[in-house]
């Protein structure tokens, strides 16, 4: 199974806020405790997919070879 930046990002946005929302339901007083982490976790995780994604551009066209594109069209 091949897993993309893209699926990564948005499981790991989904548990983020899985984890908020069972913290909101079960124990709201703790929400004070976990709420930042929570949210820095998000931040994180959008900062990160970011930077991989300019990272990922950045290498393809560092390496970017245009007599490849011709030899496709053959």
């Amino acid at each position: 199974m091949k897993t993309k930046k893209a699926t990564a990002f948005w499981v790991g946005i989904v548990s983020l806020l899985s984890v908020y929302f069972a913290t909101l339901a079960m124990a709201p007083d703790a929400l004070t405790a976990i709420g930042p982490a929570v949210i820095m976790g998000i931040v994180g995780a959008c900062g990160f997919f970011q930077g991989a994604n300019v990272a990922d551009n950045w290498q393809r066209g560092k390496h970017y070879r245009q007599e490849l594109d011709k030899m496709g069209d053959a």
